[in-house]
This record gives C-alpha cells, structure tokens and sequence, in this order.
C-alpha cells in the first residue's frame, strides 16, 4: 500500500518492524512486561473507523521508509481524506 502526501509516495509495510513498533507503542502491559498485542489491541478500532488509530497505524506502517512523513502529515492526510473506507480497508487486508 502507499500513501502520498505532498506529492511524496510513502510505502506502508506491514511486516515485523510494523509489528514490533505496534507492540512498543499499544502492547498490553502486565506486572512491567510488554506482552505484545499491539495490533490485536487496534484491530477493533480500526475497523470501527476510529481515524486516530487509522494515522497512527499508516504512520507506523512507513517505519522501513528511509524519509518518512511525519505524524501532523499522516494526520492531515487521513483528516483531509473522504474515502477513509477504502483506506482502512487497504490497511487491514495488507
């Protein structure tokens, strides 16, 4: 999947570095262990068309970028969007 944003094309991997930020970020925490589950965590709010999450989720997908755009980016992107379905739907069956 990619975004653009200012003219910029921005590859979203969802793969391990994807995952592994996720779980830092939205793990669940118990007795201070980082259990993971990040994205297990999202899932529903993602679905549920939650567009906070939708930024954070394209922001932490273009972790392997070697320029990424920033968080206020994704989120005017995701903000300035009327087709926000389709986008997570993009996001969710990647």
């Amino acid at each position: 999947m990619q975004i653009e944003i200012k003219g910029k094309k921005y590859n979203c991997i969802f793969g391990v570095k994807f995952i592994r930020e996720l779980d830092k970020q939205h793990g669940v925490v118990r007795n201070d262990v980082n259990l993971g589950m990040g994205l297990t965590t999202l899932l529903p709010q993602l679905v549920s068309g939650n567009i906070v999450v939708l930024s954070d989720v394209l922001y932490t997908a273009t972790i392997t970028e070697k320029s990424r755009p920033s968080k206020d980016e994704v989120d005017e992107l995701v903000e300035m969007k009327a087709d926000l379905e389709k986008i997570i739907t993009q996001a969710i069956t990647q």
